[in-house]
């Protein structure tokens, strides 16, 4: 029987820096995948460079994946989410390496542990992770 997958998805939303690393280190995640095109954020610790280095201090390795984040053109629109979420479809159509880069890096820490998508939105109906 092969082993499972484990995925899980956690947005920052309303969390510290501290908490967000105590979730995840819960759950056994071996690696988080960063899904905002933008990896940047106005809550301190979740931007990019100290994210990766405080993951990397509590043994999580940091991917971002730029591809598999919705572009911010979709977002600026003004539209309604679920348009929003239309959009990203059709961007994810067009570039389905980062699906199958997603897939690859959760069968490796599936192995060790587990991954977990990463966005900012708390409810995940509410984001495109």
């Amino acid at each position: 029987m092969a082993d499972a997958l484990r995925a899980y998805s956690l947005g920052y939303e309303g969390m510290s820096l501290d908490r967000y690393v105590d979730v995840l280190k819960d759950h056994g995640i071996s690696v988080v995948i960063d899904v905002r095109e933008t990896p940047w954020s106005y809550k301190r610790g979740f931007s990019k460079k100290p994210l990766a280095e405080r993951l990397s201090s509590e043994g999580i390795l940091y991917v971002h994946l730029k591809s598999a984040g919705n572009p911010s053109r979709n977002r600026k629109m003004g539209l309604p989410q679920h348009k929003v979420i239309a959009l990203y479809k059709k961007h994810l159509e067009i570039n389905p390496s980062c699906l199958s880069e997603i897939f690859h890096l959760i069968t490796e820490a599936s192995h060790v542990g587990g991954a977990c998508l990463l966005c900012f939105e708390q409810k995940p109906h509410e984001c495109h992770r």
